[in-house]
């Protein structure tokens, strides 16, 4: 740093100046005058007389700034300027000047976190981003002569000490110079003659400019295996392009094109015309400086982009997983920032075309929905002005990386694509040809014309859902049938086929159509007596007997599995047919099925014909189409505590929509079920929704009048806008701080669950729905304001379904999956639950992610995405596939044990005051788990109801307060002999508790006492997770009052207990040391410094093989006594047992990273028998009998039982699968098809627990 006299002596020896200081309230202001040139310039205040720093203008005249007293450099008075609310403005200052023309440079000593930006009348702004450092920015402008007053502004946060103005030296006024010919020529710079932003190096001079006449080499990319991206009709544009000298590229032609010109250093005058808003991942194989389309266009080369933002979706032609870290080789290699966080994103603001967009020829426009600021561009084309900055943003630019070459680059064109529009191929074809100088462009196609409609259509309805072309054997078809007058049809005949074979044959007349220009007939048929497969469905026209005309549609009858286990992966349902199909097979064929984000039939049907069934993914339209804005509609909005709106993370800071409106929650529940009702029926939807992605922007509080007003009613009490927090004990269950936290959680964010609910049910009774609301690495509870907390959220209060999304990136130990699923079920133990977790990361995160989860008792997963999935994780996905099939029927019906050892408390009245509570608790839950005590997460809401009589005791953790109600109900539970221990970070007592002289989260590490500002001694981290010896002594403390499940001496085992009726079933996991876990974490964990990187990364997938390759995991759990016969239904065999002195030890063997369900049946397996008919008929129902048997008795619980029934020529029919045989009993049923394969069908069951089989076969006869 730089004090202000050896800057004032090092401009000095520059120039000869006179310094005027001028002392302002808030900082001081250097004015360099040089005597008789700049004798006449004046300083002027804005706002108050003493100073020259004001408020920038708001969305509100008149209000006011936030301008605050700073510290500035070296202990000098500062003006620190923060952003105002509402606005992206923070302050500026202005001076007025009078200069003769010349070039000049503002020099400004600031440090934040804003953007310093300098308007200068005539000028375009200049600009430099600010960094949390004391440094001197340099602004340069080219000044016209005569008086005027430019501003200085400051957008952010910073703190502005002193800023000077003098004449530019000699090297500036050269670089100046070339700067402006650069400009004028190529209509941008590539070498800024402006001083480089602190922390920046100057680039290298650009060498000499190559001259380009024309472009020479010219391709056209578009592969229809890939999905199109907000373009269509891209043919019209491809094959004219095509017709015109340009070459057309599929995917691995265009990265050979690419590598070819790369390698021969002639990219420079090569053109590649990218149509689809895809880009093919042959040219992003590999990271960093190595992406092939970066390459490229750094040697020279030209891409045109068309389609939305460019290389932000890659795809394969095939069904190959994208590789890892494909997020990183996207639009931000170009050093841009874009995101619904950036005030440049989702804009509908005027655009205007710039002058080189006229000196290129555009005459289309791009709207300003992902536009990008102009200053990480090299030419805009398209402009428009943010409202609170008045910064440009550009819709369509150039972005030139090759300096010497300036006209190379990316040129983004065409944001919605439309191959009809003239315009657009007119716009394109200038992209692309340009260097400099107008262009010709050639004679365009023929128009464009919609196609037109057959002769004949037919559009297929069952089970309400409309567009139908694959059906549930058993549904009624309704075909209604559309006929061209011109084909002057009497009526029409249905024929469904299979191969030669006519199976049915309708005939209708015809009357007179709802659509002119048409006759109509509706063609009833049945699916019921034929079997599974293709068929043809031949509609024939006819007039007075005769064929006039002739349609056909390729149609399927399909099965879809009983339900089970969800094992879902997000997967949106491809515009392109070819690439639906191939999606949708790679899901079943690594054992999943879709969960699908929109609700068009053709992909529902596309999943019926994989015989799969599909979860959905809705979300509500809270503003039912219409737009409001926060200066028209503040009804509408969020407000905060200074009731001011509250910012958007995803309108760029804009203000957020609130859900607490009566129209927003009618809104809400209309549009949910407007959206499910015609495809609630369709027989593949599993009626699982989810809903409510990300938000999290909108759950909160809201302190809208409205909302403030029906808390008074409710409490009588005035919304509290700040906490008070209480001295540390039990608290009043009337306080105000309390009663906000719980009414927001139920009443505001809990009536919109509702509103969604009713919506569902409404076109679905049986449908179950849960939301993903955020964020991200903690789900489930967020109370930094009232926004989630699952007893208010969920059951009775909300939604019929838990629900979140939780990726665990190794941020917090993998175990942490298992206590985030306990937490959802507070409260409400009778739901099922879902959980969305990450497909990104690597194989063996991958399965120890997915057993912790089943762990927890979840009933779907619903992964994010099958987009994202990169080779390591499907192909653990595919591995782990069958022990999931086997597990699923027994998977969906455990629930949790129904008597428990420890309720281990999470506090509400905690978190109200103290937010995070519940990141600390996950650390307690770790030790008490590696510790083996047998535990699932409380809450008040159960205490208060009574509901905690099922645990021996209820343990407190790192809770300070505690409302009033609880303790009370906790003191009737001891006094009707229940266990309350408190370890030693509860700053409190409660009559009749006991304390346990242990840190919980801590161990050894003792407590110092907790001071008045609340702040906790030993609050764990992550480097205190997984700790043998800690675990140790909480263990043998913990034990004084109860014992540990099970014995065993290694914490890397971890167990949960369910039940199915009166059998137990117990989830023993896998689970990572600490050491293991930062070795994971150090390399890949979400947030650590330095991870992520393509080395570190491949250090953990080293790691993770050589585990996994080193054979399985093994522990012995030893138990005083055991409830049954033991059997792991993953390996599908009995566990071993043996008797020592210490009781009986199981044992327990899984996969490294893996788990293993052991279900503990009264007896043990003796057989399995099967009872079936020795013969059947087509159309009448076969009951297969299976029984599960033990010695004396048929097996209690659920017992999963794979069934295979095979056709004559062992074909195996889609009826096959794993079944549960429940109280030992599965009825298997088949009802052969009129069309099925006469002969001898085979029945084969092989229970799943032992391996006991049995078989039998059906003679199907005419």
């Amino acid at each position: 740093m730089h004090s202000t006299q050896q800057v004032q002596q090092h401009l000095a020896r520059a120039r000869r100046f006179a310094f005027v200081t001028l002392a302002t309230t808030f900082g001081t202001c250097l004015l360099f005058a040089d005597g008789n040139a700049l004798r006449d310039s004046e300083f002027a205040t804005v706002g108050k007389a003493d100073t020259a720093w004001r408020p920038a203008e708001t969305k509100e005249p008149g209000e006011p700034g936030l301008i605050e007293a700073a510290q500035g450099r070296e202990g000098k008075p500062g003006v620190h300027l923060k952003s105002v609310a509402g606005s992206y403005k923070s302050a500026a200052m202005q001076q007025k000047i009078n200069l003769p023309a010349g070039l000049y440079e503002l020099t400004v000593w600031t440090k934040g976190s804003g953007q310093l930006t300098l308007k200068v009348p005539g000028n375009s702004d200049r600009s430099q981003p600010m960094r949390n450092e004391w440094n001197l920015y340099g602004l340069l402008f080219e000044w016209t002569g005569g008086e005027a007053a430019p501003v200085i502004g400051l957008y952010g946060d910073g703190v502005v000490c002193e800023a000077s103005l003098l004449p530019a030296t000699d090297a500036q006024k050269t670089a100046w110079g070339k700067q402006q010919e650069m400009l004028r020529q190529f209509g941008f710079v590539t070498n800024s003659a402006q001083r480089p932003t602190p922390g920046e190096t100057s680039p290298a001079p650009v060498g000499e400019v190559k001259p380009l006449d024309a472009m020479t080499d010219r391709v056209v990319f578009y592969d229809n295996q890939l999905d199109p991206v907000w373009t269509k009709i891209e043919s019209r544009l491809v094959e004219w392009l095509a017709a015109n000298g340009f070459k057309e590229l599929r995917s691995e032609a265009l990265a050979k094109w690419m590598e070819s010109h790369i390698k021969q250093n002639n990219a420079y005058g090569s053109v590649a015309v990218m149509t689809m808003g895809q880009a093919p991942a042959t040219i992003a194989e590999e990271p960093g400086e190595k992406i092939l389309w970066l390459r490229y266009l750094r040697a020279g080369g030209r891409v045109v982009w068309l389609g939305d933002l460019p290389f932000n979706y890659f795809q394969y032609p095939d069904a190959r997983p994208l590789p890892q870290g494909m997020w990183d080789r996207g639009y931000g290699a170009l050093g841009l920032a874009g995101g619904w966080n950036q005030p440049y994103w989702g804009r509908g603001l005027e655009v205007k075309i710039t002058q080189q967009g006229k000196d290129w020829g555009f005459e289309s426009l791009d709207g300003s929905i992902t536009g990008f600021a102009v200053e990480t561009i090299s030419i805009p084309f398209g402009t428009y002005i943010l409202p609170e900055t008045g910064k440009l943003g550009a819709s369509q630019w150039m972005k030139n990386l090759a300096p010497e070459m300036p006209w190379s680059g990316l040129v983004k064109m065409c944001q919605r694509l439309d191959g009809a529009s003239d315009s657009n191929l007119r716009d394109i074809w200038r992209a692309a040809h340009y260097v400099g100088k107008p262009i010709e462009v050639p004679k365009l196609p023929v128009p464009w014309e919609q196609p037109k409609k057959p002769d004949i259509e037919i559009k297929l309805t069952a089970s309400g859902v409309a567009g139908r072309t694959e059906f549930l054997r058993g549904e009624e078809v309704s075909g209604d049938v559309a006929v061209s007058d011109m084909l002057n049809a009497d009526s029409v005949r249905l024929e469904l086929v299979q191969g030669p074979r006519i199976l049915t044959k309708v005939e209708q007349p015809t009357v007179k159509g709802k659509e002119e220009g048409k006759t109509s007939a509706t063609i009833n048929f049945i699916t019921a007596p034929y079997s599974f497969g293709p068929y043809e469905l031949n509609v024939t026209a006819l007039a007075a007997g005769k064929a006039v005309g002739q349609a056909t549609q390729t149609i399927g009858i399909r099965h879809v599995p009983a339900d089970g286990f969800n094992w879902h992966a997000w997967v949106n349902s491809a515009p392109n047919p070819y690439r639906r199909d191939m999606q949708f097979e790679d899901i079943k064929q690594a054992g999943m099925e879709p969960h699908l984000t929109e609700t068009k039939v053709e992909g529902m049907d596309a999943i019926l014909r994989q015989n799969m069934g599909f979860s959905l993914r809705m979300h509500p339209d809270l503003t039912a189409g219409k737009e409001f804005t926060f200066e028209k509609n503040p009804e509408y909005f969020r407000l905060n505590n200074d009731g001011k709106p509250i910012p958007s993370a995803y309108a760029g800071g804009r203000p957020t929509l609130g859900i607490s409106h009566p129209e927003m929650l009618e809104n809400a529940r209309n549009t949910m079920r407007a959206q499910l009702k015609p495809v609630a029926n369709h027989p593949a939807f599993r009626p699982y929704v989810i809903t409510n992605d990300d938000f999290s922007i909108y759950y909160g509080w809201d302190y809208s009048d409205h909302v403030v007003k029906r808390f008074k009613e409710q409490t009588g009490l005035d919304a509290p806008t700040k906490m008070k927090t209480p001295p540390h004990g039990v608290v009043d269950d009337n306080h105000p701080w309390l009663k906000w936290f719980e009414f927001t959680l139920r009443d505001v964010n809990g009536a919109m669950n509702r509103a969604e609910t009713r919506g569902v049910t409404e076109a679905r009774p049986d449908a179950l729905i849960g939301p993903i609301p955020g964020g991200m690495q903690i789900p489930l509870i967020q109370l930094w304001e009232p926004a989630q907390y699952p007893p208010l959220n969920f059951g009775r209060h909300g939604f019929n379904m838990i629900c979140s999304y939780y990726y665990n990136t190794y941020w917090q130990p993998v175990m942490t999956n298992t206590y985030w699923m306990e937490i959802g079920r507070m409260a409400n133990h009778n739901l099922k639950e879902w959980c969305m977790p990450d497909l990104f990361m690597t194989g063996g995160y991958q399965r120890n992610n997915l057993f912790h989860l089943l762990a927890g008792g979840v009933k779907g997963l619903a992964y994010f995405t099958y987009d994202s999935r990169n080779p390591g994780t499907w192909e653990e996905v595919k591995h782990l596939a069958p022990q999931v099939r086997h597990i699923s029927p027994v998977q969906a019906t455990l629930q949790p044990a129904s008597k428990k050892d420890i309720g281990l408390l999470v506090s509400l009245t905690t978190n109200c005051f103290d937010p995070g509570h519940d990141l600390t608790m996950v650390y307690a839950y770790h030790n008490l788990m590696q510790g083996h005590f047998d535990l699932e997460m409380t809450c008040e809401e159960e205490i208060m109801s009574g509901d905690i009589s099922r645990y021996k005791a209820v343990l407190l953790y790192n809770v300070r307060w505690l409302r009033k109600s609880v303790a009370e109900a906790l003191q009737g539970y001891i006094a009707k002999g229940g266990t309350v221990l408190l370890d030693n970070t509860i700053p409190f007592d409660l009559p009749g508790a006991k304390r346990v002289n242990i840190d919980i989260g801590m161990g050894k590490q003792q407590t110092l006492g907790v001071p008045p500002e609340g702040a906790h001694a030993s609050v764990p981290g992550i480097r205190d997770y997984g700790d043998h010896d800690r675990i140790a002594v909480i263990q043998k403390a913990l034990s004084e009052f109860i014992k540990p499940r099970f014995d065993c001496p290694d914490i890397r085992l971890v167990a949960n207990r369910f039940e199915v009726g009166s059998v137990p079933y117990v989830w023993f996991v896998n689970a990572h040391t600490g050491q293991e876990y930062m070795f994971c974490r150090e390399r890949h964990g979400a947030g650590h410094p330095g991870a992520g990187t393509p080395e570190k990364v491949a250090e953990l997938v080293e790691w993770e093989k050589k585990e996994m390759a080193s054979g399985p995991f093994t522990a012995s759990a030893t138990f005083t006594s055991l409830p049954g016969v033991p059997y792991d239904l993953i390996a599908g065999r009995p566990v071993k047992v043996t008797r020592t002195a210490a009781g009986l030890s199981l044992n327990v063997s899984m996969e490294r990273f893996g788990g293993s369900l052991v279900a503990f049946y009264p007896e043990a397996i003796n057989r399995v028998t099967m009872k079936a008919p020795a013969t059947a008929k087509p159309m009448k129902e076969v009951a297969v009998v299976i029984q599960v048997l033990g010695k004396t008795k048929p097996s209690a619980g659920v017992v999963p039982v794979e069934v295979t029934l095979t056709d004559p020529s062992g074909k195996p029919s889609v009826l096959s699968g794993v079944l549960g045989a429940k109280s030992g009993t599965l009825v298997f049923n088949w009802t052969p098809a009129v069309n099925d394969l006469k002969g001898r069908w085979t029945v084969r069951a092989q229970e799943l627990a032992s391996g006991e089989t049995a078989s039998a076969t059906v003679l199907l006869k005419e």
